[in-house]
Formats: structure tokens, C-alpha cells, sequence
């Protein structure tokens, strides 16, 4: 099977806003086109003809990206000609504090390209959150009003792919519905999401907390009809394609717990966040990275290739690479035999940010669990999503109706005898029941003391 490959592109390490949680360390520094150029031959090149490379991610990170339009450019302008030369599917990822679009060069980036953009904007939620938080490096003020701006611009120009990002920490979270329902109102739907941030250490013991809010969001969001359109969704919450059905399955969490091939599958616990494997991420000074993190954050890794030429050729002779993939090793025995380390928010290079970065200090980060409460409530609150409408995209089918009281009454017809192959339509006569916040999310002593 093709995977798609992500062609990182740290464009500049500079800002115009200063946010107190960013984890790059910010200094003055821009790419150059010429070695933009050739990292993207590099990769198009290296990876032409094999059967297991699907489409390009051509990703852009800053920094703020938009502060260097003409590397923007010159990214784009290759990409498309060597997409077209080799005829693979491509893409380009950005992500934005959304401040930037009153710049003319900026909006006839988006103008030519808003078919092939996936844009990510950061908006924290409520005003007085972002502003307190993401504040201009000159000014001094907040950011809000701006960066709500060029959200909507963007909207205005229907690009392909636009999502609201909104960045939680320990300390922020207590407002987390609030802000969310804050930016379902100023967005009317679309794709938001919810991240946090990896500095930060979530117990599991906030889980139920921070699940009812999440419910109270989603219920916010049933109430205004966002749950039947297919192109809305809380993308942390409710992830396509994920069956939270299989996670609590007693059979699977007893072989997690004492089938020692399944609990120690490296398929299941190696990160699948791409890093040194689907991704290849361009630094300055022609330095490749495993991704932008390793480059803006770790200091006391060096780069894993150098860029020659249009080739890139590897220099650690694949150290960081086997590290990566048995990172796992270094888990504590909770995060092996947990049904959701698969989809549990980790980052590969938060761990080398630890210490020196040493064997035991990785093991130390891993062992604080920093971002269990935060997984476990996201898994919660699929639960109670799931049982309310089925799969997700169970919801958007038209020959029945997904709460909860239609959905058994369907399982019972189920049972009959059928005269005919066909299933008939469950008509929707009431309002869906609401859940009630004491029941909302699964009573499972065994997973909380985990």
C-alpha cells in the first residue's frame, strides 16, 4: 500500500507574534530559495517510481510562514512542476497565526493556490485567552481580532482544506468549553481542533473533568445541527475512522495485558507521527531533520543528513531512525498495556527535549505520562459519541436516524426474520435524547487504575 511522504519545510524560525508557549526557540533565521528548491528535487527525486510512496505533502512550518512569501513561492512553483513531471497527487500544509493576510503578496499566494492548500490557523478559543497568550512582538497587544480576520478571509476563498487550531495548557484547560463553543460560533462549523501542548502534565485523574467538557462542546455542536454536515468535525474528539468500540473490547485489553506478542507489537507502539520514516524536514544550512521539532527544539541532536547538491545524503548512518522506531522500549508498563497508546497524542522529540536528551532521561519523560488525561478523555468521550450515533459515519446516512433510541430500536429489527434483503427506513418521530453528564462516560475501574 502507498503511503503519502511529508516534505517538511522550516521556512523561518522568526515571528511577529511572541507566544508564551511556543516550543521553538526563536532567533532571526530565514531559509534560502536555492536550498528550498533543491530539497524539494531531493525528495521528488528520491522518492520517483517507488511503488510504496503515494502523494507529497509539501509541509511548511515556521516560524511564521507567511513573513517569507518568496520562499512560499519558489516551494509551491517546484513542487507543482515535479508533481506534474511524475504525476503523483500533491499537497501543501501550512500552519499560521492568520495575522498576515492584508499583505498583497500573501493574498495572491492563497488566490493561486487555494485548490492545493491545507491551512491550519491558530485561534485559542475565547478572546481574552488568546490575547493573553499570543501578543504581538511590537505592540504588545493581542492577537484575536487579526488572526480572526484571516480566518475568515481564508474561508472566503474556499480553500481546500481550513482548520481552527486551538492550543490548550495545564492551566487554560478549566476554560476549554468555552472556548470551543466560542470558536464553533465565530466559525459556523468547518474543522477544529483541539491540541495540548506537550510541556504540560495532564493526569489521568483530570479525565472525567475535561470529558464533560468536551461533551458540553459536542452537545453545543449537535444543538446547532453541525453534526450532520459531513464537512464539519472536532477532529481530536471525533476522528473518522476510528472505532472506540475495539478499544474497550475485554478480549483485547486482556491480551494487552498478558499476550506478550500483542502487548509488545512494535506496529502498535512505534510512533506513527512520521518522523525519520514518512517525513523528511528541511533546517537551514542545508541540515536535514526527522522533523521541525528535532530542528527547532532539540539541542543536543544533530542533523541526521546534509543536502548536497540535489541529494540528500545520510550522515548519522541511521541512529536517530532506530531510535524512533524502538522508542517503545523506554514506555512505562501502563502506556504498553494501554488500548489507546495508538492514538495517544505523543511527540517523538518532546522526549529528546528531556535532560540531555539521554537514554534515561526519555525514559524519565516517558514515565510522567504527560499526556494520559488528555488521551483518556478524548477516548471517553468517542464512547459516549458512539453511542449516541454509531460510527461517525454512521450519522450521515440518510435511510436512518443515529441517536441513541432509534439505534437500538434498529438492533432489535435487526434480530427478526427479514422477508427481504433490505433494511426499511427507521423514521425519526422525536427529538434525540439528550444524555445526562453523570452517565455520559463509561464507568471502567480497570482502565482508571491503569
Amino acid at each position: 500500500m502507498a503511503m503519502d511522504v511529508t516534505y517538511q519545510i522550516v521556512t523561518n524560525l522568526s515571528c511577529n507574534l511572541d507566544c508564551d508557549y511556543c516550543y521553538e526557540r526563536k532567533f532571526p533565521r530565514n531559509n534560502r530559495v536555492e536550498d528550498v528548491v533543491d530539497f524539494i528535487h531531493a525528495c521528488f527525486d528520491r522518492d520517483r517510481g517507488k511503488p510504496n510512496v503515494g502523494g507529497a505533502i509539501i509541509d511548511i512550518i515556521g516560524g511564521e510562514p507567511f513573513l517569507q512569501p518568496k520562499l512560499l513561492i519558489a516551494a509551491f512553483e517546484t513542487a507543482e512542476e515535479l508533481a506534474a513531471r511524475d504525476n503523483r497527487p500533491y499537497m501543501f500544509s501550512i500552519s499560521t497565526n492568520g495575522t498576515l493576510f492584508d499583505k498583497p503578496l500573501n493574498r495572491s499566494i492563497i488566490e493561486r493556490w487555494y485548490p492545493k492548500l491545507s491551512i491550519g490557523v491558530s485561534i485559542d478559543g475565547l478572546p481574552e485567552t488568546h490575547d493573553a497568550h499570543r501578543i504581538f512582538t511590537t505592540s504588545r497587544k493581542g492577537s484575536y481580532q487579526k488572526a480572526l480576520e484571516g480566518y475568515h478571509y481564508l474561508k472566503s476563498m474556499k480553500i481546500n482544506d481550513l482548520g481552527i487550531k486551538a492550543t490548550f495548557t495545564h492551566d487554560t484547560l478549566k476554560h476549554y468549553a468555552a472556548s470551543m463553543k466560542s470558536l464553533i460560533d465565530q466559525s459556523g462549523g468547518g474543522t477544529i481542533y483541539g491540541n495540548m501542548i506537550f510541556e504540560d502534565i495532564i493526569p489521568r485523574d483530570m479525565a472525567l473533568g475535561i470529558s464533560n467538557q468536551m461533551i458540553e462542546v459536542l452537545e453545543y455542536w449537535i444543538g446547532k445541527g453541525l453534526h450532520l454536515d459531513p464537512t464539519a468535525e472536532m477532529g481530536h474528539i471525533t476522528p473518522r475512522g476510528m472505532n472506540v468500540d475495539d478499544l474497550w473490547n475485554p478480549d483485547w485489553r486482556d491480551k494487552l495485558l498478558h499476550d506478550d506478542q500483542i502487548r509488545y507489537d512494535p506496529e502498535r507502539l512505534r510512533p506513527h507521527c512520521g518522523t525519520t520514516v514518512h517525513m523528511t524536514c528541511l533546517g537551514f544550512d542545508r541540515n536535514i531533520y526527522g522533523c521541525n521539532r528535532f530542528m527547532s527544539t532539540v539541542t543536543t541532536r544533530q542533523a541526521v543528513a546534509k543536502l548536497v547538491g540535489r541529494e540528500i545524503i545520510n550522515t548519522d548512518g541511521g541512529k536517530l531512525l532506530n531510535e524512533v522506531q524502538t522508542q517503545w522500549q523506554s514506555y512505562p508498563d501502563q502506556c504498553l498495556g494501554c488500548p489507546a497508546k495508538h492514538i495517544c497524542a505523543s511527540c517523538v522529540a518532546a522526549a529528546y527535549e528531556n535532560g540531555d536528551g539521554e537514554e534515561e532521561a526519555r525514559k524519565q519523560y516517558h514515565s510522567e505520562r504527560r499526556q494520559c488525561g488528555w488521551t483518556t478523555a478524548k477516548l471517553l468521550t468517542a464512547q459516549w459519541w458512539e453511542r449516541r450515533f454509531g460510527t461517525y459515519g454512521d450519522q450521515f446516512k440518510p435511510l436512518s436516524c443515529n441517536c441513541y433510541e432509534c439505534r437500538i430500536k434498529a438492533s432489535q429489527e435487526n434480530m427478526l426474520p427479514k422477508l427481504s434483503g433490505t433494511r426499511p427506513a427507521v423514521e425519526h418521530t422525536h427529538a434525540p435524547a439528550k444524555q445526562e453528564k453523570t452517565n455520559a462516560v463509561i464507568d471502567d475501574s480497570q482502565f482508571y487504575s491503569a
